[in-house]
């Protein structure tokens, strides 16, 4: 029979919980100046002054660290939606809004995540999350996303909503974060708006 928590447990787990983050953010400061293929333990123990053995125990093998790299960039955002989903016209415009807050402060991150290689592998970890969020986005605003126009729907949905439109924003653009936001915000509405219209007046 396991011990019922106590103080001494929620101590060790926000420890671990600390440890974890100590490394995950080491691994983004790394990635500000290198390649993803570049990371190694020996050097993300220098700069998060956290023993290798301790890092092989949360992280036993570099991929572990990459990925937990790839979901730490918008992880706060990820716990406050919870298991909602966001919706058009209900809750979307503050889910962008916290998550490319987010990934602002973790420009390093991402930005590894579009380079070559590695960075693919980050992206498509993070895709299956992100294609559950626009399917469920486009069925609540009331689509029909078993059709050819609802799938359509779903695709720019990802395409507007990705970390790439978000660094074309920042980079070429020269946009704030929020008006970055803003206007794809603007977009999702307008396009789940006019699909489901279409779809009600056949």
């Amino acid at each position: 029979m396991s011990e019922p928590a106590g103080p001494q447990t929620d101590l060790r787990d926000a420890h671990q919980a600390e440890t974890r983050r100590r490394i995950v953010q080491a691994v983004n400061e790394l990635l500000a100046d290198e390649h993803p293929s570049s990371i190694s333990v020996p050097a993300v123990v220098k700069r998060s002054g956290i023993s290798r053995a301790t890092i092989y125990r949360h992280f036993p093998t570099k991929e572990a660290l990459l990925d937990a790299s790839a979901r730490s960039i918008d992880e706060g955002t990820r716990e406050w939606l919870g298991n909602e989903t966001p919706v058009p016209g209900r809750n979307l415009g503050e889910f962008i809004h916290r998550s490319w807050s987010e990934l602002a402060e973790n420009l390093p991150a991402v930005r590894a995540s579009h380079l070559p290689g590695l960075g693919r592998e980050l992206r498509q970890r993070r895709s299956a999350r992100r294609h559950r969020d626009a399917e469920g986005a486009m069925r609540e605003a009331g689509v029909d996303i078993d059709t050819p126009e609802g799938q359509r729907a779903i695709r720019i949905t990802l395409v507007l909503a990705s970390s790439s439109t978000l660094l074309e924003q920042l980079d070429r653009l020269d946009q704030p974060v929020d008006e970055a936001a803003d206007d794809v915000v603007w977009a999702i509405e307008t396009i789940a708006r006019a699909v489901r219209e279409a779809q009600q007046r056949r």
